[in-house]
């Protein structure tokens, strides 16, 4: 038993993390924090303070299975708004809740993004983005490059009996909500089930694969608008306010111009939520894993329509290059990953890598 105990020491050692945080005031009080550290379990509950050099240390319990916390000032004693630096090493999951915790207690530190500092960008117009439609019709010239673009990425998929069901344009681009930087998502429909009855199981992870290599490889334009592709169960309800059939080319949902009620408050807190979790996962984490999780919260943000302040906060996102920041993070982690193992990261399509529409 003595033996398992050192070598579960000795990995919880080996695998734990250090952060560090400049300049950190508590306006909830040190205390709280402390508090909730140890209902998480993250500090042992009958954690003291010591004194380790210059600096105090709140928990050493990195052994453990807990974490480290140390401070250079007393935060108790010298106040909430007075600036110190926090040290925490841990596992890289007790890092991600303390951060959580950090957040949910209003924790400021150097290089954190305060919702009162998240510039909101709402547009709404008065009529469809008319790079892309004539009215409420979609533009020939337009429809006829959706569709080569959508046949060259179902070939991409390189399934010969792959049954689309549709191809539906939706999201901003097909709304009021418009902007010159909003994507065009056009969706794939296809039955997944069907799919897996003739080719086996991993269908969504397949597919997801391959849009993210095809997406990444080929800048599709129309005006200023990029192209994205998407490949959507059809028996997955699909809401949004807007969905236009590209194979049938009538609307399914026609978008009601109704301008939406936006509470400023919750999408600036959300907002500084989402790029501190950015700032944390590009600056310290040495795998893809924890990037692709992010990278799916994102795109949930950008393809849930139930909120207009869900829509605003990827909008914003990416008006401020963060959604390009994890993305490029996310390809640079794969690569690194590749280039260790047999194999190299390689371009295997010679469909051409950009198009743009005037």
């Amino acid at each position: 038993m003595k033996l398992i105990k050192q070598l579960e020491t000795h990995r919880n050692h080996a695998v734990a993390q250090a952060v560090t945080y400049k300049n950190v005031v508590f306006p909830k009080g040190f205390g709280a924090f402390l508090t909730a550290l140890k209902l998480e379990h993250l500090i042992p509950e009958d954690s003291e303070r010591s004194r380790i050099g210059d600096k105090h240390r709140w928990s050493d319990g990195v052994g453990d299975g807990f974490v480290s916390l140390e401070t250079t000032e007393h935060p108790m004693l010298v106040g909430p708004h007075y600036p110190c630096d926090m040290t925490i090493i841990g596992s890289k999951d007790h890092l991600k809740v303390a951060g959580n915790l950090m957040r949910l207690y209003e924790i400021e530190y150097d290089g954190a993004t305060k919702p009162e500092n998240v510039e909101l960008k709402h547009e709404y117009h008065d009529t469809l983005n008319p790079d892309i439609w004539n009215d409420e019709e979609l533009k020939p010239e337009v429809h006829e490059k959706l569709i080569a673009a959508s046949d060259a990425f179902i070939e991409f998929l390189k399934i010969d009996d792959l049954n689309v069901e549709d191809v539906i344009f939706t999201g901003s681009n097909a709304n009021y909500n418009w902007t010159q930087a909003s994507d065009i998502d056009l969706h794939i429909l296809v039955d997944f089930d069907e799919v897996v009855a003739k080719h086996g199981d991993l269908v969504e992870e397949f597919f997801n694969a391959k849009k993210n290599v095809f997406n990444n490889l080929h800048t599709i334009m129309i005006a200023t608008n990029e192209v994205e592709f998407y490949v959507q169960n059809s028996k997955e309800a699909h809401k949004s306010s807007g969905i236009y059939s590209i194979q049938d080319e009538e609307w399914l949902t026609k978008p009601e111009h109704k301008e939406p009620s936006i509470d400023d408050t919750a999408v600036r807190a959300k907002t500084a939520e989402l790029m501190n979790s950015i700032d944390e996962v590009t600056g310290a984490c040495t795998k893809a894993s924890p990037v692709e999780a992010l990278m799916e919260n994102l795109r949930r943000c950008g393809r849930l329509d139930l909120t207009r302040q869900v829509n605003s906060q990827s909008r914003i996102l990416s008006s401020s290059n963060y959604v390009t920041t994890v993305t490029s993070k996310k390809w640079q982690r794969v690569r690194q990953k590749r280039s260790t193992g047999s194999s190299q990261l390689r371009t295997r399509n010679g469909i051409g890598n950009s198009s743009h529409i005037q």
